[in-house]
């Protein structure tokens, strides 16, 4: 598979620190999703009691497109939330290949999907198009790898079967 220069029209060859996530489970942002529709920000966010969890899976649910800059859910959140399993994984895949660093590594990759993409391609793509340190690089690559690999599994359980979520999967708000 050919890699390409990636060519952003912000600073060509990079994706922003800020863009690459730190948050492991897809399943959890999942939940800080869930979270957000149920709870405001005064009230805490049930099973994100560590700062670090909090900031690391509202800021990927804001790279997927599932939480706006406030914090609050979008449409697409809100859908995936309340969506079937087979329904809320594809559209879990669609807003990764949407975002910005999903867009960026297909690109580099030359994949027209996810299904495209070798997550053991994920240190290379971001040596190549970030800024990272190696270290940093190195730790946010497990990530996406993480990510691609659900990503591109078929979904069993529903989209966060893997964790033991603290909210009900089909709260209204």
């Amino acid at each position: 598979m050919a890699h390409r220069a990636l060519a952003l029209t912000r600073i060509p060859g990079t994706v922003e620190s800020a863009d690459v996530p730190q948050a492991n489970l897809l399943p959890r942002v999942i939940e800080m999703t869930q979270a957000r529709m149920t709870f405001s920000c005064a009230d805490g966010v049930p099973g994100f009691e560590h700062v670090r969890d909090r900031a690391y899976y509202t800021r990927a649910a804001q790279v997927l497109g599932l939480l706006d800059r406030y914090s609050a859910p979008t449409l697409l959140g809100r859908r995936i939330v309340r969506a079937e399993p087979a329904e809320a994984h594809a559209l879990l895949r669609f807003a990764f290949e949407r975002s910005d660093v999903g867009a960026a590594w297909m690109y580099w990759a030359g994949a027209s999907s996810t299904s495209g993409i070798c997550g053991s391609t994920s240190e290379a793509f971001l040596t190549d198009c970030t800024t990272l340190s190696s270290s940093t690089a190195h730790r946010r690559a497990k990530t996406l790898r993480r990510w691609v690999e659900y990503l591109q599994a078929k979904p069993t359980l529903g989209p966060y079967s893997q964790c033991a979520g603290t909210i009900s999967r089909h709260s209204k708000s």
